[in-house]
């Protein structure tokens, strides 16, 4: 499976869209793996999430996503979690949708 390094974070959307007017691919996305990191994102400390991500019509993929250490993903963020996605179709690259419940 070919592995995605992305940052971002897109709230808001629907998770039944298939192509949204941002262009990007709706999708959903499993929790594998939870990391600490020693990086900041917005003055909390980053997690660094590992997904496999799953496309309507394509094969699975890895992803790794960095996210800011915030109450609310920390609460969200556990392995084996469900996450609504958006993937861009060109570069690959992950956004996640907190604000979307599974």
């Amino acid at each position: 499976m070919p592995k995605t390094q992305a940052m971002g974070i897109f709230h808001g959307r629907r998770a039944t869209e298939t192509v949204p007017a941002d262009g990007r691919i709706v999708g959903l996305a499993t929790i594998v793996e939870v990391r600490p990191t020693n990086e900041r994102s917005h003055g909390d400390r980053a997690l660094s999430l590992h997904l496999l991500v799953k496309l309507p019509g394509e094969p699975p993929f890895v992803a790794t996503v960095k996210v800011p250490a915030t109450m609310s993903t920390l609460s969200q963020a556990k392995r084996g979690a469900k996450v609504p996605v958006r993937v861009d179709p060109c570069d690959r690259s992950v956004g996640m949708e907190w604000a979307v419940a599974v």
